[in-house]
């Protein structure tokens, strides 16, 4: 798939701060900078449509505006830190994006996947919980069942 002149074009990762996120944003970055064309390499952090609700607002477990802030606010954080690990070239661009969903966080990422025509999702095996489900993590197994595009899932 991948030539030594010719690469992907766009490859969306999935951040939620884990380090096996922040490993698998470090891997895309390594396979946008193998080839010489132009490769965006768009990094997005999804806010969870509920959350526990010892933790919520107490409406139906919604996340409180508040915790939201806080939330993008991190996301950004773990962007730079992610940033600054990318090979200085010319032709590595990056995006950086952070979406409140309230659906589900796999539709959100296959949803944007698709909207800006991203060739390869890049996603950690088991996210921030650090929870197996089964081999793979929710998200993740998520997005290899119903993506339209390929998935990779780093362990």
């Amino acid at each position: 798939m991948l030539s030594s002149k010719k690469g992907l074009k766009k490859i969306l990762v999935a951040i939620d701060g884990s380090e096996a996120s922040i490993h698998a944003a470090n891997f895309a970055s390594d396979i946008a900078a193998r080839g010489d064309s132009c490769c965006t390499l768009y990094f997005l952090h999804i806010i969870p449509p509920k959350m526990p609700a010892a933790q919520s607002s107490g409406y139906f477990g919604a996340v409180p505006i508040d915790y939201q802030k806080e939330i993008r606010q991190k996301a950004y954080e773990w962007f730079d830190r992610i940033s600054a690990k990318v090979p200085k070239k010319d032709h590595i661009h990056m995006i950086k994006k952070v979406i409140s969903t309230g659906t589900s966080i796999v539709a959100e990422i296959t949803n944007y996947a698709d909207g800006n025509q991203i060739e390869l999702v890049v996603v950690g095996a088991t996210g921030k919980s650090g929870l197996r489900r089964l081999l793979l993590g929710s998200v993740s197994g998520g997005l290899v069942a119903h993506s339209n595009c390929s998935v990779l899932v780093v362990r």
